[in-house]
Formats: structure tokens, sequence, C-alpha cells
């Protein structure tokens, strides 16, 4: 595994939740009961949203026949609604955690496997946003071992 990736593993693990069914890609209008997912910003508009950050990651080392240096990048995924964001936070995590194993991703015109999850902590409760919109907030960060494939070559 290197670090030469071509997208943020932000934008990646946007894509994988939405290829595992658990939110949709923006589209306006916004679907009521929908779960819109954003990467590096949160718009403030809609009230439920999912928002994945990239964060700091982990340099494991180096493989000893290639030399290159094996990463897991960092990711936050932030949940907010009015209701839900404590259920759907949960979903997620356990879904990250249970259903990702060598998962193939497409952005754009590359494509990557996701390897694997592991999550740094817990669901964490962030708090009540300001009184006006009474949006809860949860997070969890983990790490993933993502590595971008060549189709054709095996790799």
């Amino acid at each position: 595994m290197s670090n030469s990736l071509q997208d943020s593993p932000a934008l990646i693990v946007r894509q994988l939740l939405v290829d595992l069914g658990l939110a949709m890609i923006p589209v306006i209008p916004i679907v009521s009961n929908s779960w819109p997912v954003y990467y590096s910003f949160l718009p403030d508009q809609p009230d439920q949203a999912i928002c994945v950050y990239s964060t700091t990651g982990i340099k494991q080392g180096r493989f000893q026949v290639s030399g290159a240096t094996q990463i897991h990048h960092g990711i936050q995924v932030v949940v907010r609604s009015r209701t839900a964001a404590e259920q759907k936070a949960r979903a997620i995590y356990k879904a990250l955690d249970e259903q990702v194993a060598n998962a193939v991703v497409d952005v754009g015109d590359s494509t990557y496997e996701v390897q694997a999850v592991s999550h740094a902590g817990e669901v964490r409760e962030v708090g009540l946003e300001a009184p006006i919109t009474k949006r809860n907030f949860f997070i969890f960060n983990s790490v993933v071992a993502i590595e971008p494939l060549v189709l054709g070559t095996g790799t």
C-alpha cells in the first residue's frame, strides 16, 4: 500500500457510503428523508446530512521488498440531524466495520480498493448546535486502508 491516491480519502469514502446504500450524492432539490453525503465541507442546509473529512493518517512503515510506504489514511465522519443523527452515525459505523473488505470504489476515472476500515474509537456526540436549528452532531474517526487499482493488470 502506498500513499499515492489520485483522490482524497474523504471523497473515496464518500463514494463508498453511496455504494453501500447509506447515503446519496446531493442533488437539488434535496429529497426529504434522504441522507446527502458531502466531503471536506458541510453546507448549512439540509438539516439532515453526512460529511466525510480527511484527517491525519498513520504511517505503518515500509514494505521490505518494494520499499513503498504503508499509509492508513485518516477520516472523520460527521452526521447531523434534528432527530436521527445518532442512529445514522451508528449504522454507518457498523457498516464500515462489518461490510468493508476489499470493496472496489470508482471515483471519476480512478478505481480504488478499500481494503479495511479501522475505527479509532466509538461514535461520539458533539452536541446540540445553536438553539435555532436544534441539530445534533455525532462523529467518529477511523483509518482506512486504500489501494489504487489499475484495472486489467490484476493489481
